[in-house]
């Protein structure tokens, strides 16, 4: 990846039960390439290895929804 002035990652919000994502923050010109799901799927590994539920925001999208 090449160095970018746009915030870049996944946000979430963890308690006693599960993790919540609240955000995924890509720079246009990085949408696309698969950043955002593999974002997800390291919130979900770590969901599961610290057994917590995972849960998405209220309006995720579908590309979201496939992962």
């Amino acid at each position: 990846l090449e160095r970018t002035e746009h915030p870049i990652g996944l946000t979430f919000q963890e308690d006693t039960d599960d993790i919540s994502v609240r955000s995924v923050e890509l720079p246009e010109e990085m949408r696309g390439m698969g950043i955002g799901t593999q974002l997800y799927i390291e919130a979900l590994k770590y969901a599961q290895q610290n057994g917590l539920g995972f849960k998405s925001d209220i309006g995720p999208t579908p590309d979201a929804l496939a992962v």
